[in-house]
């Protein structure tokens, strides 16, 4: 069953684990509150969370927009180290 964890503009965003599979929620959120708020949602329903802080202005199209180039490729590497750091692959 979904469990609210935030509402930041008008919606509702909801985080669940589909049965028997492995769920990680990535973040890369600067709003230290909606961090601490996904953290806590992922730990009451035993999914892994983890989080950087790429949006940042550097990291954005017109400092406020999607992430542009460098955003995308910092976000790459992060994800691509995400299965060795959590021990995924061995």
């Amino acid at each position: 069953m979904p469990v609210p964890c935030c509402r930041r503009t008008q919606g509702c965003y909801s985080i669940s684990k589909p049965d028997g599979e492995r769920f990680m929620v990535v973040n890369i959120s600067t709003d230290v509150g909606l961090n601490q708020k996904l953290s806590k949602a992922c730990e009451e329903l035993g999914n892994e969370y983890d989080d950087t802080p790429l949006l940042i202005r550097e990291n954005r199209l017109n400092g406020i927009g999607h992430l542009n180039r460098r955003g995308n490729e910092e976000l790459g590497h992060y994800l691509f180290g995400l299965p060795t750091s959590y021990g995924w692959l061995r």
